[in-house]
């Protein structure tokens, strides 16, 4: 009987595969496409074309997008594992007054969805923008970056980790 339910269970699996990932083989297919096989409804491009990824790497400067992902990416692990572990280590190995509502504080602001906050985010990083004595030409790539990082450098979960477990 388990045998049964292993064969029916893998087939299932493939199905629900498929549906997952025909989606993203289609768009790949249609990377290829000219713009009127895509509009003709083909599943398979009827000869294999660079021309979209020319033109798309002529539009936009899609490695410097890549670039700066990795810099916030990178930037927000670095910042993510110093500021946890130190806030961490303080509210689980440390005695000081106010800890427990600091700590009380810290769970309430987790509870805070990022949607609900994300305009306020948004108009303190204009603000910052715009009370920075840097250069405007400056401003355009430097703050994106650096905005990206502040906000995306929450380490709540670390912070959790490392008191629960009571470093020390």
């Amino acid at each position: 009987m388990t045998g049964r339910r292993n064969i029916v269970a893998g087939i299932i699996a493939f199905i629900v595969a498929i549906a997952i990932l025909s989606p993203l083989l289609y768009c790949f297919s249609a990377s290829f496409m000219t713009e009127k096989e895509i509009y003709a409804s083909n599943i398979l491009p009827s000869s294999l074309s660079l021309a979209n990824y020319q033109k798309a790497l002529g539009q936009a400067p899609l490695f410097r997008f890549i670039l700066n992902s990795f810099i916030v990416s990178i930037s927000c692990v670095f910042l993510q594992l110093f500021t946890g572990s130190l806030a961490g280590f303080a509210f689980g190995c440390l005695s000081f007054s106010g800890k427990d509502a600091l700590f009380k504080i810290f769970l309430a602001t987790m509870m805070i969805p990022g949607n609900a906050i994300i305009i306020s985010n948004y108009l303190t990083m204009i603000d910052f923008k715009k009370s920075s004595s840097m250069s405007i030409s400056s401003l355009r790539s430097a703050n994106a970056i650096s905005g990206s990082i502040i906000q995306n450098s929450e380490a709540w979960v670390l912070v959790l980790e490392f008191s629960a477990r009571n470093v020390g």
